[in-house]
């Protein structure tokens, strides 16, 4: 496999790096968290954590308590991520910028910039 294709697979995509930066951000997250934050469906929020942890790039622990407890936090190659990804969002953001083309607000929040001004 070509690298370039692993590390897509391994956190590519429209809610992989949402993931891992949220996680990143909280540093211990929950299923709950991000139904609140994001608008992604609890079966593609499922198989994104289910794909991350696969990857060794989450954990996942589970409490046994009722209702069940479950939490995620980043394992050292998750949080080796976090800095490549936010080069890669600058960049992006940069040529989105310089191409007049809209940036999703959601992701602007989540990497620290102000709200645009409407």
């Amino acid at each position: 496999m070509n690298p370039y294709d692993y590390a897509s697979h391994c956190f590519g995509g429209k809610w992989k790096p949402l993931i891992l930066r949220a996680i990143y951000i909280e540093k211990t997250a929950r299923f709950c968290t991000f139904k609140k934050v994001h608008s992604i469906t609890e079966k593609m929020l499922s198989q994104a954590l289910k794909d991350l942890e696969a990857e060794g790039l989450i954990t996942r622990k589970v409490y046994p308590e009722i209702p069940i407890r479950v939490e995620y936090q980043l394992t050292p190659a998750g949080e080796s991520l976090i800095h490549l990804m936010d080069d890669i969002y600058s960049w992006s953001r940069k040529q989105m910028l310089a191409r007049n083309i809209p940036i999703d607000a959601e992701g602007e929040k989540w990497h620290g910039y102000p709200p645009a001004s409407t």
